[in-house]
């Protein structure tokens, strides 16, 4: 695996001037932000070596490099979900490129179903834990000194300081926002209502398919991982309505214009 990233990070470095430290990963329906940059160099996923490409409506599959006012950063329009291979490496390849890149600070974004009634269809959720549902773990296997230890702490896998600033974003410019548990789970498919209520007993406030193994090997390389999730739909049984992949990427597209006003503005801050 090293080998292959090695030649996708030496591609990637091939097409621009300067390496970033910041990247942002933008979810299903979210990457409108990335049409914000200037100074663009789009990087198609299938033209980089050993990179995959997402088959989900609403994943552009390109790596954006540019600028969010004076700041550098790669932007990923996509991501590869556990669900569309079943295997895990692939799922966490982007990242381990953004590493060997030499990544500091990783943005997350995802859309999410509801599980706390207070959360709403709309709302901007700053994650501030996780729990790992997904029935296995990116770090099995054989281990690598390269990427970083093997066994790694957690307890702050989204970091306090940045969260800390996001909040202060968030006040600066009006908008209201909430903190929350994030459950991971593999998909395809939808939950169910009973297994929403399970989630809620565990403490999770909103579900998605995707983050939780790419926060774990950003933390293990040593990156400060900060995450927000948009709130899409309301989970099964919370609400009768009928859950959608479409419904998904709509919602998207109504908090875009938010999302991004505040991912601009918490770049120019770090």
């Amino acid at each position: 695996m090293h080998k292959n990233i090695e030649e996708a990070a030496s591609y990637v470095r091939s097409k621009i001037n300067s390496i970033p430290k910041i990247a942002v990963v933008l979810g299903s329906g979210l990457g409108d932000f990335s049409t914000e940059l200037t100074n663009r160099v789009s990087i198609p996923y299938t033209t980089i070596p050993h990179f995959f490409t997402s088959s989900v409506l609403g994943h552009s599959n390109e790596l954006i490099v540019g600028k969010s006012g004076t700041t550098n950063i790669i932007c990923m329009q996509g991501r590869i979900h556990y669900y569309e291979t079943g295997d895990m490496e692939k799922v966490i390849f982007p990242i381990r490129l953004l590493q060997s890149l030499g990544i500091r600070i990783i943005i997350l974004t995802n859309a999410t179903g509801a599980i706390n009634a207070d959360f709403y269809p709309g709302d901007l959720i700053v994650i501030r834990d996780h729990i790992n549902f997904l029935g296995t773990n990116p770090l099995i296997g054989n281990h690598d000194n390269k990427y970083g230890e093997r066994f790694i702490d957690l307890s702050n896998a989204y970091d306090r300081d940045l969260r800390k600033k996001l909040s202060n974003v968030f006040n600066d410019l009006g908008i209201t926002y909430k903190e929350g548990v994030y459950i991971a789970v593999t998909g395809p498919s939808y939950e169910t209502p009973a297994e929403i209520r399970m989630f809620k007993a565990m403490g999770a406030d909103v579900v998605g398919m995707s983050t939780v193994p790419s926060v774990i090997v950003a933390k293990q390389a040593g990156m400060k991982v900060v995450t927000l999730s948009c709130v899409t739909n309301k989970a099964a049984g919370i609400t009768d309505k009928i859950i959608s992949h479409n419904e998904v990427i709509l919602a998207g597209k109504l908090i875009q214009e938010k999302l991004t006003k505040v991912l601009i503005n918490f770049i120019k801050d770090l």
